[in-house]
């Protein structure tokens, strides 16, 4: 079975995970195994897991196998939280059959607070 790559980023939320899901369309074809390089990610939030949740389960209904790899403990754990190891192996990628890399740039998105001040609570 053949195993395609895609690069998560470095951030995992809606907007982020436009391009992923735009990246992921357009390799997707019956059968084949799609591995999601988590090696980068530092920040993922629900939206954008919902959305990873979302492509896994693509690949899944097309006969394929889903594939998280290379994230951090520190994401791995957030993965294992949401039981996102339950519907894609967690492992390293599989380059012995030369993988297509698709490296996606996402859009770093983070509400800012007005004038960076943290607001304070009432006393």
């Amino acid at each position: 079975m053949r195993e395609r790559t895609l690069s998560i980023g470095t951030e995992l939320s809606r907007n982020g995970s436009r391009e992923l899901r735009k990246a992921l369309k357009g390799i997707l074809k019956e059968g084949e195994s799609v591995c999601f390089d988590a090696s980068r990610l530092q920040h993922a939030d629900a939206n954008g897991l919902a959305e990873l949740f979302a492509m896994i389960a693509e690949v899944l209904e097309r006969g394929g196998e889903a594939i998280v790899a290379g994230a951090s403990a520190r994401m791995r754990a957030i993965f294992e939280l949401v039981q996102l190891d339950r519907v894609a192996e967690m492992r390293e990628c599989n380059r012995e059959f030369a993988p297509m890399q698709i490296a996606v740039q996402q859009i770093s998105y983070r509400p800012t607070l007005a004038n960076n001040r943290i607001p304070q609570m009432a006393s």
